[in-house]
């Protein structure tokens, strides 16, 4: 006898993955890499402020400052049709805000399902500004997502 969970029982998912890393001419710089985890514990404060969302820092052994993972509760209908991508967009839009109040932030690149766009206006993302961008570069892939899909946002960050 196989037992299901309530489809109303929310479960937390990564939404959003948050990459910070140095401009490529500023790799080595170690007021760089000052200012980037600087920048990383800043944002991870304010995740830590915004309602919903919990946030937690994979750094997987690696030299720079690690991904800061993004948590949402979703219920389990949201991963059953499209809702799902408005709360991957919503945790993307949340991560972008942030980003754009660093000072430090010099390009937003925003990754979903190997599908690419730039964020020219970081400060006036919304949700479905976001969204309406991605299906506007990438037609009808929002239809490919699934409880796996998450969203990976790497900021480049400066010490100007």
């Amino acid at each position: 006898m196989s037992e299901t969970q309530p489809t109303n029982i929310p479960r937390t998912t990564i939404l959003t993955e948050l990459a910070l890393v140095p401009l490529p001419d500023e790799e080595g710089d170690f007021q760089t890499i000052t200012t980037l985890e600087d920048v990383r514990d800043d944002v991870f404060s304010a995740i830590a402020a915004l309602p919903g969302y919990t946030a937690s820092v994979d750094s997987r052994g690696r030299r720079d400052a690690g991904i800061i993972l993004l948590l949402g509760e979703i219920a389990h209908q949201a991963i059953l049709n499209k809702d799902l991508i408005i709360e991957i967009c919503n945790a993307g839009a949340a991560a972008i805000g942030l980003l754009a109040k660093q000072g430090h932030i010099k390009r937003i690149e925003v990754t979903l399902e190997d599908e690419s766009i730039i964020i020219d206006e970081p400060d006036k993302v919304t949700a479905q500004r976001l969204l309406d961008t991605w299906e506007a570069k990438h037609p009808g892939k929002a239809t490919d997502l699934s409880s796996s899909s998450t969203m990976r946002i790497t900021g480049m960050v400066s010490k100007t």
